[in-house]
């Protein structure tokens, strides 16, 4: 059920791979977020191998982080970050899901993305199901400027593995014609 795909070694590779023809391609996985980012980490320290504090790597980290996704959006492509999840206690003992990534670049990503959601399974038995929720609230983050709530995921050997395409992608390119079509109306009106 793989698309096509480039196995990456280092953030060198990532760099690289910025530089070809992605014209044929809507989307870009990223898998996982959060060894992207220790491959970033790594290639910054050995560019700026006079650089110690830890902080200021994080600090370069976010700045490329934020020059990927600019780079993403010049060229059109939607991107999709896989990540694996951490519970963190908050205050009154309340546990949260939140993506795993290291330093400010978690509340980098939480920022900057459109959602967020989390797999997971729901029922028992022979009523098993994958659900994708996006809601958030009190259990876990969420991030939804589709109203997309939560979503049933089909068994990629039944869908080709194409939820993503089909649930999410199509929903974002519906609401920002909708929303285009708001603006024009907006636009005569005034």
């Amino acid at each position: 059920f793989r698309c096509p795909s480039v196995q990456v070694n280092s953030y060198e590779d990532v760099v690289n791979f910025l530089n070809e023809n992605l014209s044929q391609f809507d989307t870009i996985v990223i898998d996982t977020l959060g060894k992207y980012l220790n491959a970033l980490k790594v290639w910054l320290e050995k560019k700026n191998p006079s650089v110690k504090d830890g902080r200021k790597i994080f600090g370069m980290a976010k700045s490329e982080f934020l020059n990927f996704e600019a780079k993403m959006k010049s060229l059109n492509k939607n991107v999709l970050y896989l990540a694996h999840s951490d519970e963190q206690e908050k205050e009154n003992g309340i546990i949260k899901t939140v993506i795993r990534c290291e330093g400010s670049v978690k509340n980098i990503v939480q920022e900057n993305l459109d959602f967020i959601g989390f797999l997971k399974k729901e029922g028992s038995g022979d009523r098993v199901k994958v659900i994708a929720d996006f809601n958030g609230g009190d259990g876990s983050w969420g991030k939804d400027c589709l109203d997309l709530g939560i979503v049933e995921v089909e068994p990629p050997r039944k869908t080709g593995n194409s939820f993503v395409k089909e649930i999410i992608c199509q929903r974002y390119a519906s609401k920002l014609s909708n929303d285009s079509d708001v603006r024009k109306s907006y636009d005569e009106l005034m």
